[in-house]
């Protein structure tokens, strides 16, 4: 498979099968809303359903169960490790209806896939230039009446009253973003960007927030790890200053005050009709 792709998506995260372990943890702590998401948008079998920026496949893995044999999953990610990786475990576990698909989701050309049910997309836009074209071409994507279903974060609500060394863990993803033209706080935009393209019939939106767990920590930590070469690529911090941070860090993620600290980000939770 061709991977020119890749070398334009700069994403502040790690590729790979520790990557897509990290993945496998972030989808363990929000997968209670995100199957009752798309219950709600009325996944069922034999539908076609598209999971976008697939990354570890465990949610591809997830919507092929729901769908049946007799359905279709269209799995598709700009990065190819990490799609090679969503095949791998779609193998293991037998399925044969879904589509792997190595491309940008901007540079999709719709006419060659059936119509879809639904749309899966979590943790995308806020790493893309263009998401509101992103949107319009998932939404071209959906047969009338179909669904999209999405799941972003916003940055700018996170870390607050953690102490100093947080703030500035997530102030730094935030600069990063505006480096690369992306959006980390994305997700409470995103409604209104459905609305105002003028092309979906609903959009309904929820925000939530998380306890703070074990496993959210050690999402963080595992962060912490992955972004620190992006983060000092980007001149955004010495190494020197990040290995001093990442050391202030891991003490605090350790200690009894980190328990009433929000780490996570407000989750925006939208659902937009076709």
């Amino acid at each position: 498979m061709p991977n020119h792709q890749e070398k334009k998506f700069e994403y502040v995260l790690k590729v790979g099968k520790q990557a897509a372990a990290n993945l496998d943890l972030q989808h363990e702590i929000f997968k209670k809303d995100t199957f009752a998401q798309l219950k709600k948008a009325g996944l069922k079998k034999d539908m076609v359903v598209w999971d976008v920026a697939c990354g570890s496949g465990i949610m591809t893995e997830y919507l092929s169960e729901q769908v049946g044999p007799q359905g279709t999953v269209y799995a598709i990610d700009i990065r190819e490790e990490q799609l090679q990786i969503t095949k791998n475990r779609i193998e293991k576990a037998g399925h044969t209806n879904v589509e792997f698909i190595l491309e940008d989701i901007n540079n999709l050309d719709i006419r060659k896939y059936k119509q879809a049910d639904i749309i899966h997309s979590s943790f995308l836009l806020m790493h893309l230039a263009q998401p509101q074209k992103a949107i319009e071409i998932m939404a071209s994507l959906l047969k009338p009446g179909g669904v999209l279903s999405m799941h972003e974060s916003s940055f700018g609500s996170a870390g607050k009253n953690c102490g100093a060394d947080v703030e500035n863990l997530y102030r730094l993803f935030v600069q990063y973003g505006k480096t690369k033209g992306f959006d980390y706080d994305i997700g409470r935009k995103i409604a209104t960007f459905c609305k105002d393209l003028g092309i979906f019939k609903e959009v309904h939106s929820i925000e939530k927030g998380y306890e703070t767990t074990e496993a959210m920590k050690n999402l963080i930590t595992s962060r912490i790890e992955e972004a620190g070469d992006s983060l000092i690529n980007s001149n955004l911090i010495t190494a020197e200053e990040y290995a001093e941070l990442k050391a202030n860090l891991t003490l605090f993620l350790k200690s009894e005050k980190s328990n009433q600290c929000d780490f996570t980000k407000q989750q925006n939770y939208i659902l937009a009709y076709r």
